[in-house]
């Protein structure tokens, strides 16, 4: 600020001087021989500030970015809770659809069907069979019912006629793969029946087969033979049974001769197996087969234990046999609370037209190590398909068949064990380049005595993962520092009971290089990747588990203790500076700063050095220094054991005011020195303090006309 003094105050207070002056001063003064120019120089000394400073004061620990350890030392701190985390569906990756290339066909062909067991009875009374008897035997039985009388002799063996049995309902007409008809001859009469041929047929005449019983004794006798029906192709539901042979020896003694004695044919089909026609169809299973899916995981895992959590089984069912149908999938090596799950479906026959459904697998538990050849990755499946009988006749054919298609979809488990693959999972690489500009300010050297980082994880993935860390700084000259980090297995789960592993990596002094990364000036590129790899010993004999909660939660935190060495570190920034039009430099003829440090605890020393610029004319003004501290000694362990006293004395002289008037910037550069020229680390303590004294001394200068 430009200052005036008029100078009619100045002759004021003169003429007031010099008329007191005249009544005791006779001399005459000639006025002409004094100048019209004058100079006020004032002068101000002031004590501006005495005190003191105490470090534990000055900053505040919260055990979040600063923190005050046991030894009263101070450590900054720097804390990201997440910097990694991945869960389990970025490790193990199921397929959406199993099988991944479509979906899973079986064909089932119906092949040779059962029908029930069949049979029926024909009672052939004395008095048919003598009706169809020639003469004189016809006569000779007929002439004695109800008497007593020798039976005739029928030798050799005559026609004794036909008799249709009654239907037994259970096919309209058929061909027989397989099966077998018995047929019983029962004798009632009085005499014994030798010997007796009899052709069964069916509605069509077509011969089922002949038969022939000898001796068959008298009251109640009885003979079984048997027909084989496979190839046979028979129409309606009915036999005839036709004597073709009737004898018999007769009696030598009288017999009573009663025409409602019988003889009784039992005629009946077992075992029957059918490859076509129409006929009603039972219940039951004609379709057997086993298979497997394979999980489809493609990073090499072997996975031998499985809970399936969710899925669904979709499927598509087309039949071409006119019933309905039972298809029935059993899961063989799992248990659903400890028992084998079946499912079931009934396909009910729509014309040959496609049937989908889903059936649910939830809270499966799969054992895949059932396979022989590859005991691992296997899903066994087991089917059944099954009529379901409607108690009505229906046209069947042995190439009749029904196709089963199905995918096993939305898969997710609650838990998985085996040799679970070995992997790589990188993180992408990232670079942090320290602009020139930055660089170009800092000379000198700084560095850290002993930083830590570690980072802080929770892990309930149930495998050895290795985690590496890769960290390259490169510093202008070509030179380069690699963090030097081991690649470590981090801490896991030995079984579920225990399942969420809480450890830390830690990176120092003692394992990395990280003292020479965090330096200054610092590397003008860092270059950051790392990667985390699955059972990095490839060894398939162990087994791994994960669980649908699986994952990790990785955080950071940096401890860096106040504990450093500096040696001229120097950092150089420009600022702006506006004095403003009123500021008048020739004002001030000289200002003197005395810092007076009685105590100071501080191990380092701070030198500032100003230095007026104007960017305009380019042009740099005589710089200022100040020395700011001077370093306390330390002992070797870096810790101030004496404080050191010292003053300072800051001269601003005129010239410094006129540089500073004509500048547009500011330089200011800061040097920092620890103790002993910064060879060996020292200790920032809470109880470090610094006592000291300010005083100002400015003589002004203000010139004035008379």
């Amino acid at each position: 600020m430009k200052a005036r003094i008029s100078p009619f105050i100045f002759v004021v207070t003169a003429g007031i001087l010099f008329s007191g002056l005249d009544s005791c001063v006779k001399d005459t003064w000639d006025m002409d021989t004094f100048s019209n120019q004058g100079e006020l120089n004032p002068k101000v000394a002031l004590k501006m500030a005495k005190g003191r400073l105490d470090l534990g004061n000055a900053i505040e620990a919260d055990d979040t970015t600063v923190r005050f350890n046991p030894d009263q030392s101070i450590s900054i701190l720097f804390k990201e809770d997440s910097v990694i985390s991945f869960d389990v569906n970025e490790l193990i990756e199921i397929p959406l659809s199993i099988p991944e290339s479509g979906p899973e066909t079986k064909t089932f062909t119906a092949g040779e069907l059962s029908i029930d067991d069949f049979s029926t009875v024909r009672n052939i009374s004395l008095q048919e069979i003598a009706s169809n008897l020639p003469e004189p035997y016809q006569s000779e039985i007929i002439g004695n019912d109800g008497q007593n009388a020798v039976f005739p002799a029928i030798s050799p063996p005559v026609d004794a006629g036909s008799y249709t049995t009654p239907s037994f309902g259970n096919y309209a007409m058929v061909t027989f793969s397989s099966g077998t008809v018995y047929v019983t001859l029962t004798n009632e009469l009085p005499v014994e029946l030798d010997p007796v041929e009899v052709r069964v047929v069916d509605a069509n005449g077509t011969e089922v087969g002949t038969v022939l019983f000898n001796n068959v004794a008298a009251n109640g006798g009885s003979q079984t033979r048997q027909i084989d029906l496979a190839g046979l192709t028979l129409i309606n539901n009915e036999f005839t049974a036709q004597i073709i042979g009737f004898g018999t020896p007769g009696s030598s003694d009288p017999v009573l001769i009663d025409l409602t004695d019988q003889i009784r044919f039992d005629i009946g089909a077992e075992n029957v197996v059918i490859s076509s026609g129409t006929a009603i169809l039972p219940d039951q299973v004609f379709a057997q087969d086993a298979g497997s899916m394979d999980l489809g995981l493609s990073g090499g895992e072997e996975v031998r234990e499985i809970i399936i959590k969710t899925a669904e089984i979709n499927y598509s069912v087309t039949s071409n046999i006119q019933e309905d149908i039972l298809v029935r999938i059993v899961l063989p090596s799992a248990t659903v609370n400890g028992s084998v799950p079946e499912y079931e479906m009934i396909i009910p026959y729509n014309g040959g037209n496609p049937t989908p459904g889903t059936l649910l697998l939830d809270d499966v538990k799969v054992d895949m190590t059932t396979d022989p050849v590859q005991p691992y990755n296997i899903f066994p499946f087991e089917y059944e398909i099954e009529i379901v009988s409607s108690n009505n006749m229906v046209t069947f054919d042995l190439t009749d068949d029904l196709v089963l298609e199905f995918t096993v979809d939305n898969i997710s488990f609650a838990y998985m064990e085996g040799y679970l693959g070995h992997m790589v999972e990188t993180f992408d690489q990232d670079t942090v380049k320290i602009e020139d500009e930055v660089l170009d300010r800092i000379t000198g050297t700084f560095q850290l005595a002993d930083p830590r980082i570690q980072f802080f994880y929770t892990n309930s993935f149930g495998i050895p993962i290795e985690m590496a860390l890769d960290v390259t700084g490169y510093f202008n000259g070509g030179s380069s520092v690699d963090l030097g980090a081991q690649p470590e297995v981090i801490s896991f789960p030995a079984d579920t009971l225990d399942l969420f592993i809480t450890d830390t990596l830690r990176f120092d002094n003692a394992n990395t290089n990280l003292e020479d990364l965090l330096v200054l000036p610092p590397p003008f590129e860092v270059v950051f990747s790392g990667s985390a790899t699955v059972n990095p010993e490839e060894d398939n004999t162990i087994s791994n588990f994960v669980t649908d909660r699986s994952r990790i939660d990785v955080g950071l935190e940096a401890e860096i203790p106040l504990d450093f060495s500096a040696s001229n570190l120097s950092l150089v920034d420009t600022v702006e500076v506006d004095i403003g039009e009123d500021f008048d430099p020739t004002n001030i003829a000289y200002s003197k700063i005395y810092l007076g440090v009685t105590e100071n605890w501080f191990p380092m020393d701070l030198n500032f050095q100003i230095t007026p610029y104007d960017s305009v004319s380019h042009t740099t003004g005589t710089p200022l220094n100040v020395e700011l501290l001077a370093a306390a000694p330390v002992n070797a362990d870096g810790i101030v054991e004496t404080p050191s006293e010292y003053t300072t004395v800051i001269d601003l002289e005129s010239d410094f005011f006129t540089d500073l008037s004509e500048s547009t910037q500011l330089i200011i550069r800061v040097t920092l020195t620890t103790s002993g020229g910064g060879t060996d680390p020292v200790k920032l303590m809470t109880y470090y303090s610094l006592d000291f004294n300010i005083g100002l001394l400015t003589e002004f200068s203000f010139p004035f006309e008379l």
